[in-house]
């Protein structure tokens, strides 16, 4: 994960929203894990970002994380 950002994460039943700062700049990035989508491309600035999301079978976030230009922002689960 990169140090470089700070990342307040809110939590829910399959959501979970994180908040940044880039650039001067603060970002919200959420997901609500009822869409069961595996990846989603974004941009922020014209700068390529990547949130991947896994999920156990009994409904519940196995992992996410988020890339920003390919680097690691924020990760949590396996």
């Amino acid at each position: 994960m990169n140090s470089d950002f700070k990342v307040r994460v809110t939590k829910g039943w399959l959501y979970r929203k994180l908040v940044f700062t880039y650039e001067g700049e603060e970002f919200v990035v959420a997901y609500n894990g009822r869409e069961f989508v595996p990846v989603f491309i974004f941009t922020i600035f014209d700068r390529a970002a990547r949130l991947e999301v896994r999920v156990w079978p009994w409904i519940a976030t196995r992992s996410l994380r988020l890339f920003l230009e390919n680097k690691e922002i924020y990760a949590e689960g396996t």
